[in-house]
Formats: C-alpha cells, structure tokens, sequence
C-alpha cells in the first residue's frame, strides 16, 4: 500500500528484490518490531502472523522478464506466461522475520490461500488451538 496503493499492478519478488525496497521495509518495521519486542517482554506471546496474498509466507510470484512496460510491443503476452507461482516468501516478509530475529523473537507465520479463504480459516483456527 504504501508503494503503490491498492489499484497496482501485479509484481513479482524480483521487482521488490532491491536494496531500497529491503531498505523501505526496514523502516516501516521499526515501530512494528519494537511493539513486538515490548509485548514479548512483558509475557505476552503472539501466535502467529498472518500473510495475505501480497505477503507471501509460503509462496510468491517469480519471473525472469517481468518488469518494465505494460503493453502489447514490449511482449508482455510473454512476459506474463513467464510468472509463477513458487514456493518462498515475499520480500516484505523476509524483512520482518529478519528484523525479530535480531531480537531473538521467532514467531509462527501462517499464510492465507487466496483460493481457498475457508480452509486457511481452519488451518489458523486449529493452530491456536494447538492441533498442528
């Protein structure tokens, strides 16, 4: 959101894969990490994290070539049969399991499937409940 707004286009990690997007990511964590750290200092235990679409926990969009211009005489018929789907996390993620383990502070991320909203549902429901 903060980049783009809502209405972007779709990008893949590479895009984000920077040094000033790692560097963004950095910042804006600051005052999440530090809220992280004075909760679990003060016996608090946070369960999960929870990645949306477009911070991918388990899985996020590759590609080679995408990137650059959005139309028809760039290729972009090729550029888009070229994405993927891999297995991975964002770069937003990285950073945020990055910045806590400086703090020695592992906490689970648990991914939300877009496709299927319902069984991620019970998936986080039988997480807290200690069933996986």
């Amino acid at each position: 959101m903060q980049w783009y707004g809502i209405k972007r286009w779709g990008h893949v990690k590479g895009q984000f894969d920077t040094l000033y997007y790692r560097k963004n990511c950095q910042s804006i964590l600051v005052p999440i990490v530090k809220q992280v750290i004075d909760f679990t200092r003060n016996g608090n235990i946070i369960e999960a994290v929870i990645g949306s679409p477009s911070c991918g926990v388990n899985m996020t969009c590759s590609s080679e070539h995408w990137g650059g211009e959005v139309a028809d005489e760039f290729g972009i018929q090729d550029n888009i049969k070229d994405i993927k789907l891999i297995e991975g996390q964002c770069v937003f993620i990285e950073e945020l399991k990055t910045a806590l383990g400086v703090h020695q502070i592992e906490i689970p991320f648990i991914a939300i499937d877009e496709d299927n909203p319902a069984s991620s549902t019970k998936e986080i429901l039988n997480y807290l409940r200690g069933e996986i």
